[in-house]
């Protein structure tokens, strides 16, 4: 549970930064990297969406497994 807690702060710190420096580099820059965040989290969404779904369906039938 750690690991996954650091590894998410660093993801979100590094996005932040990132935004930041687009953010000193002028309105064009930053409206340019958020554009592309926003078009890339839409793109990938049902990417983590099917895992998530693949990952409960899989936890559901275990118990079942077991038991076989």
């Amino acid at each position: 549970m750690v690991p996954q807690t650091v590894g998410a702060m660093l993801e979100e710190s590094s996005l932040q930064g990132v935004g930041a420096l687009a953010g000193r580099l002028g309105p064009t820059a930053m409206a340019s990297h958020s554009c592309t965040l926003l078009s890339f989290f839409w793109l990938t969404s049902p990417m983590y969406g099917l895992s998530q779904a693949v990952s409960t369906r899989i936890g559901h039938h275990l118990p079942n497994m077991a038991g076989t």
